[in-house]
């Protein structure tokens, strides 16, 4: 049965209903006691076959004697009312009776089941008892399942379709009767920006613009519709816009004008708004304890994952932060150099009162997040997504000061999910968190100019480091530098100008770098050490002793910075200087001034001054065994420094027995698997073929390679140097064949994993 004249919903609600009922009286069919009236679709609808195909199938003629309902659910703003409005439309002639309900709230849907002379239930009744085809769309039914179940018409017949941003609503439909709206395909979005904009669509250029703005917008519908009413009411061109759009963001995704582009009433903004609103009202609710705990722990999820990379935001990080942070919570809290952690507040790592993390309320905020389209979970268990949009808008709506705040408080997450005390549980984890450290970082700008924190600079620089990211470890170290010398009266002018002599020469490599920086940080450290003089001669020691710590830094830094260029020379002249200062603050026994003597000895193995650097590194290593103790991380770390200078001086025996008695203690102490006990198996590997023990360079070395690959990964760039060694023990061996292809694999690998440059790789082409 055809209903041709009974679907006009694009008229008055009250001349809609006159006439459908006109129309049912003619046939002789019962009149409508309900008067619900849908909004007109959007003229600039354009694509979304897919949804559409989809609910056609569902919603076919066949099996007219069943009920057949569908969920349409996405997050907001994604299209699902207007996909709903356009099946309406074309559908309008398959059912008698169409019943558009607000189902925001229980209010509304009241509202929309209530005629002036009957009540919700008797309207549902009237419904369920109708001998011809009808549909009711619940639209915007974000709450429960519980909420929309009471409100569904007895019996088994009709058709009910649901938009919502909740996928729990699974439930009543069944999950596979729910499909979710994703964002638009690019060539769907392209054209839809093209038709709202009013711009020409024959234009290249335009048509390359427009590619670039949808992606800007993420490819959401309501983004991109009222991008297109902004250019076409301010008449801009795209590229206008793209500029615009970059620095007014907010203003443009929450500008009320164009907030009825789509026939939505909301902006992009506003839309999310509300999920907010609704998540604060349950954190001050009384109702449940649990529901309010957990609400109150998803406002502090959601702003510390804005400032993460808005893929694969993973359950362990927040794990793994509670776990470690009271073994991180001192790491590098020296006197006088502030650290974050300590003043950390610890309601951000989600401890119970028993101080366990607790994965009950994480796991029900995230559902919440979930249930209001703000988070989807992944394929993969535990890992969740942000859409980039909401992301944004979640760092939108922060004030500067809470920005910062938040900012940190991620910073302090990852920080804190790092062990500091056990290297292998962080050996494929750093990694994994890379992506959410290199996003925050992007972010430091706006937390570095108010204060700078010991803890979070060292930890997210060394995770930068073991990733390889030698580049952005480089530029984060510059703009600590920079955040020391704004502190300081007339260091700013310094920096600036080396920074313009870094941009007019256009330098693109560490020495480059290196070379344009370095007179100006020793212009830094005097003019620090000026400092320090003056604060000591005004007898403000605290100001002094702070200034020193910051000296110390600086120059520690860059004495590691320039080994790593090759300055040798100047490297061991900051190291000295900074010795000096070390041994007057802290003392010749501390264990930073020890360190400092070890890398001296370091820098003296690198000029070839093997017994200077014999003679330092067996007074440091007197001094830890007494202070430190035999087993201590950097007492093995000296002894196996010790077995380097050893070998340099041709004393291969003694290295070699150095180096079996520290992998014996590190395989006690770390276990087999550690990188340390690896890397000391390595090394001793090392003193078998300086001796002429291939045989036994080569066995050790495979099993060091099988432990590497487990453990690290085959391109990691410990696994790559060891297959270098087992291919040099292959030459030894006469083994020419496996050698060449084994440096082959290595040296393909280098390229693709470590930049040309790098070290590793100029050895293997060597």
């Amino acid at each position: 049965m055809s209903f041709a004249n009974a679907h006009n919903f694009t008229t008055n609600n009250l001349l809609m209903i006159e006439t459908q009922n006109i129309y049912h009286q003619l046939k002789g069919e019962p009149l409508s006691p309900l008067q619900t009236s849908a909004p007109c679709t959007s003229q600039n609808f354009i694509g979304q076959e897919m949804y559409l195909e989809r609910l056609h199938e569902h919603f076919s003629q066949a099996n007219t004697n069943e009920r057949k309902m569908f969920l349409l659910h996405g997050m907001g703003g994604i299209g699902k009312t207007q996909i709903c409005l356009k099946f309406n439309d074309e559908k309008a002639g398959q059912y008698a009776y169409t019943f558009w309900i607000d189902a925001t709230s229980e209010d509304t849907i009241i509202q929309g089941t209530t005629a002036s002379s009957f009540s919700a239930p008797e309207v549902l009744n009237w419904i369920s008892n109708l001998k011809v085809a009808w549909l009711i769309i619940f639209h915007n039914a974000d709450g429960s399942p519980e909420l929309v179940e009471k409100f569904l018409p007895s019996g088994n017949k009709g058709n009910i379709l649901i938009t919502s941003r909740n996928p729990a609503l699974s439930r009543i439909t069944t999950h596979k009767d729910s499909m979710e709206v994703s964002e638009m395909r690019k060539e769907i979005a392209v054209d839809l920006l093209l038709n709202t904009s009013g711009i020409d669509k024959n234009s290249e250029d335009h048509f390359k613009e427009a590619n670039m703005i949808v992606q800007k917008l993420h490819y959401l519908p309501l983004a991109i519709d009222m991008a297109g009413a902004y250019i076409s009411q301010v008449h801009c061109e795209f590229g206008d816009f793209i500029n615009i759009y970059d620095k007014y963001r907010p203003k443009i995704l929450n500008h009320e004008k164009f907030k009825g582009a789509s026939g939505y009433n909301r902006t992009v903004y506003k839309t999310w708004e509300i999920s907010f609103q609704k998540i604060l009202e349950m954190s001050n609710s009384n109702e449940n304890e649990d529901s309010k705990a957990a609400a109150k722990y998803t406002i502090i999820l959601i702003n510390i994952c804005a400032f993460f990379h808005y893929d694969n935001i993973s359950k362990s990080i927040f794990e793994r932060a509670a776990k470690y942070f009271p073994e991180n919570k001192e790491l590098y809290n020296y006197e006088g150099i502030p650290s974050y952690l300590p003043s950390m507040d610890v309601s951000i790592l989600n401890i119970d009162e028993l101080g366990n993390w607790n994965e009950w309320i994480f796991t029900e905020s995230i559902e919440l997040l979930i249930s209001f389209s703000l988070m989807k979970k992944t394929t993969t268990k535990s890992l969740y997504n942000l859409h980039p949009l909401i992301q944004t808008y979640c760092q939108d709506r922060l004030s500067v000061n809470e920005r910062q705040l938040w900012i940190l408080n991620a910073q302090s997450i990852i920080v804190s999910s790092v062990s500091s005390k056990n290297a292998t549980v962080n050996n494929i984890y750093e990694n994994n968190i890379l992506s959410h450290t290199m996003q925050n970082i992007l972010h430091n700008d706006d937390i570095i100019k108010s204060m700078y924190y010991n803890d979070i600079f060292n930890v997210l620089a060394d995770i930068l480091k073991k990733n390889y990211k030698y580049q952005m470890e480089e530029e984060y170290r510059l703009k600590v530098i920079q955040k020391y010398m704004e502190k300081h009266v007339g260091l700013q002018s310094t920096f600036n100008d080396s920074l313009l002599c870094m941009e007019n020469k256009h330098l693109n490599t560490e020495q480059q770098v290196y070379e344009a920086i370095f007179p100006s940080v020793e212009e830094i450290l005097f003019k620090l050490q000026v400092i320090t003089v003056t604060y000591w001669n005004q007898g403000k020691i605290l100001d002094a002793l702070h200034v020193e710590n910051k000296i110390l830094n600086i120059m520690a830094n860059l004495a590691l910075y320039c080994n790593a260029l090759g300055d040798h020379t100047n490297a061991i002249k900051l190291t000295t200087e900074a010795l000096d200062l070390q041994k007057r603050i802290l003392g010749s026994e501390h264990p930073d001034t020890l360190s400092s003597m070890r890398n001296l000895a370091i820098s003296y193995e690198n000029i070839g001054k093997h017994r200077d650097a014999e003679q330092l590194i067996l007074e440091v290593l007197d001094l830890q065994k007494r202070i430190l103790g035999n087993e201590h991380p950097d007492t093995l770390l000296s002894m196996r420094n010790l077995a380097f200078s050893y070998e340099n001086l041709g004393n291969h025996r003694d290295a070699e027995k150095l180096r079996i008695e520290v992998l014996d203690l590190q395989k006690r102490i770390l276990g087999n698997e550690h990188p340390d006990t690896l890397s000391s198996m390595n090394n001793l590997a090392n003193s078998y073929e300086n001796l002429g023990k291939h045989r036994d360079a080569e066995k050790l070395t495979i099993e060091v390679l099988d432990l590497q690959k487990r453990v690290l990964g085959n391109e990691h760039p410990d696994t790559l140097r060891s297959m270098n060694n087992l291919a040099f023990s292959y030459a030894n061996l006469g083994k020419r064949r496996d050698a060449e292809k084994l440096r082959i694999e290595v040296f393909n690998l280098q390229k693709r994993f470590l930049r040309n440059e790098h070290p590793d790789t100029f050895q293997s082409m060597a």
